[in-house]
């Protein structure tokens, strides 16, 4: 029997997970990763511009309801058409340069989207499920950074508090041939990214804050670790260069760093009040101003790091009114 689409894993020893893709191109085999590793790597993902696709995307949904109490119940099709035309565009994209991101949302919004039955309901209720697919990695990406920081700031992480966390379905597949295996099946980027967050919880992790360059890392030792081994510059690692940062400089280093994490609270709380809809406040942002914005702070604070900038320079593009 032919595989369904989608994303197939296998969870190993050691937190480590062996991945699948079956795509419209065929099945793919990934290379295996730490759960740990894999969310850490999504956490840092730049969405700046999937964002400002997906802000035409929604502002097409919003012109498709035509205003007017004369009008109620009456859809803008040509509207709704060029809505799904730059969804299954922005799918294409996606299955080319991250296969995985635009199988799983294909599946998604295969699973999710219903089907055309000629009536004014079915556009509202497609173009809805639309934006829902669409958001549901960015939302996810947000909460996930939450948690990291939660995690690194030695904070216990209560399910209640992320109700997201409690349940989830998926999928999964039990051979034998000989001996068990256990596979799942996601249809979702989301449910994935969900199912490694829960196991990742689940083992009590460890995550810490570099002093260097301001990222999440899971430390390889129970020691107190403040620096990770990312090349930072000239084939350097955080660990080699920081013990070596001249006084001035580390604290240099500590503004940067601490600036930039305040501001991305600030920044995310200021798009967390429209939920990624401009309304008529300065102080509001859209999905693309607030990944535009994330993006040049994070250049700024890591230029800053390099040496390329002064310290002055990278807040004055990282703090913002």
């Amino acid at each position: 029997m032919e595989k369904e689409l989608g994303l197939y894993v296998c969870l190993c020893s050691e937190g480590m997970v062996k991945r699948a893709l079956r795509s419209p191109e065929g099945e793919t085999e990934l290379g295996d990763i730490t759960i740990g590793d894999a969310l850490i790597d999504f956490s840092e993902l730049n969405f700046e511009n999937y964002a400002k696709i997906l802000d035409v995307i929604k502002q097409y949904d919003e012109e498709t309801e035509i205003v007017g109490a004369e009008n109620f119940g009456q859809v803008d099709m040509d509207c709704f058409d060029r809505m799904k035309d730059l969804t299954w565009q922005l799918v294409a994209a996606l299955e080319e340069e991250m296969p995985v991101s635009g199988t799983l949302l294909r599946t998604m919004l295969e699973d999710n989207v219903p089907q055309d039955d000629g009536s004014a309901w079915y556009v509202y209720e497609a173009k809805a499920k639309i934006t829902d697919c669409l958001e549901a990695v960015m939302r996810f990406q947000m909460a996930l950074n939450h948690i990291l920081s939660l995690l690194a700031q030695g904070e216990q992480i209560h399910p209640n508090d992320f109700p997201f966390l409690k349940e989830m379905s998926v999928t999964q597949i039990v051979r034998y041939d000989g001996r068990i295996t256990t596979q799942y099946h996601f249809r979702a980027e989301a449910d994935y990214l969900r199912f490694l967050l829960m196991h990742f919880l689940s083992e009590k992790p460890r995550v810490a804050f570099c002093h260097c360059c301001g990222r999440f890392f899971i430390p390889k030792t129970k020691k107190k670790t403040l620096y990770c081994d990312r090349v930072l510059r000239d084939g350097k690692t955080c660990k080699d260069l920081a013990p070596h940062l001249k006084h001035k400089r580390a604290a240099g280093n500590e503004t940067v760093i601490r600036e930039f994490d305040r501001a991305k609270q600030r920044m995310y709380r200021r798009y967390e009040r429209t939920d990624g809809i401009k309304s008529e406040s300065d102080k509001d942002l859209t999905y693309s101003q607030y990944y535009a914005w994330l993006d040049a702070a994070t250049k700024a604070r890591d230029r800053f790091l390099r040496g390329e900038i002064t310290e002055a320079e990278a807040l004055q593009i990282i703090i913002v009114p």
